[in-house]
């Protein structure tokens, strides 16, 4: 009888809450029970963060895993798992969603899990200065998202997923083990700057020579024998001289 009870105040509970609204990321209008699903996919995720690249390890997890209340009832926010993640370290919320994450040099290993692909409403993730090998394919799921900070991590190579992130203009991946880049690297049109500088490369896939919006290029300290001319023709600012490389 209990049980049932609690069940039928839940589901009042949110009929009530789904008539309510309110504003989203990027200030479009949704219901408060929206918002509560989206936090409740949002803290999972970043919980999945947390427990697959060594959390307890990390140099700063403060306030990580705990739960802030949102409905303002704690048995409904057992119940259905809500709680927003707004107050751990380096999350930064708009509106009560998750947009920013920068975990730099926070002592981060072991692999990135899929879950991040469920931060639909993230704009940047710095994840620099760590111990990553590999990108998920998943992070081709963040549309959002405009920086992508990876740099001074051990990555070999990169998802062919990254093309998909049609929103970015800005990617770091200097000083890695890049030995190779994906030709999807092409499709990020709105891309402006790329940071490439201190890899293992010896070239460049053509179809970077297909990002018309690129404004500046990193090469330095890759161990590059020469460049495809369709990057040899771009007007783009680069570190080094690439005349030598170009047959100039």
């Amino acid at each position: 009888m209990h049980r049932r009870m609690t069940l039928r105040l839940v589901v009042m509970w949110a009929l009530i809450a789904a008539t309510l609204s309110g504003c989203g990321p990027m200030g479009q209008p949704v219901t408060q029970i929206q918002t509560w699903w989206a936090q409740r996919a949002e803290r999972r995720a970043l919980t999945a963060l947390y427990w697959a690249t060594g959390g307890p390890n990390w140099y700063n997890d403060t306030n990580w895993l705990s739960a802030q209340p949102v409905t303002g009832i704690a048995f409904i926010d057992n119940a259905l798992g809500f709680g927003s993640a707004c107050a751990w370290s380096y999350v930064r919320c708009t509106n009560g969603y998750v947009t920013e994450l920068v975990l730099t040099g926070n002592n981060m290993s072991g692999a990135i899990p899929p879950e991040i692909g469920q931060l639909q409403n993230l704009t940047r993730l710095d994840l620099g200065s760590n111990q990553f090998s590999s990108l998920p394919p998943e992070i081709g799921q963040l549309q959002n998202l405009e920086r992508l900070d990876v740099t001074y991590n051990r990555l070999t190579s990169l998802p062919s997923e990254i093309g998909q992130l049609q929103s970015l203009r800005e990617l770091g991946l200097h000083h890695n083990r890049l030995t190779r880049l994906p030709p999807e690297i092409g499709d990020l049109h709105y891309l402006v700057a790329l940071g490439l500088g201190y890899n293992l490369l010896t070239s460049l896939p053509p179809e970077i020579g297909r990002l018309q919006n690129l404004e500046r290029l990193s090469l330095g300290g890759n161990p590059l024998t020469g460049l495809p001319p369709e990057v040899c023709q771009m007007d783009v600012d680069v570190d080094i001289d690439i005349r030598p490389l170009c047959g100039g």
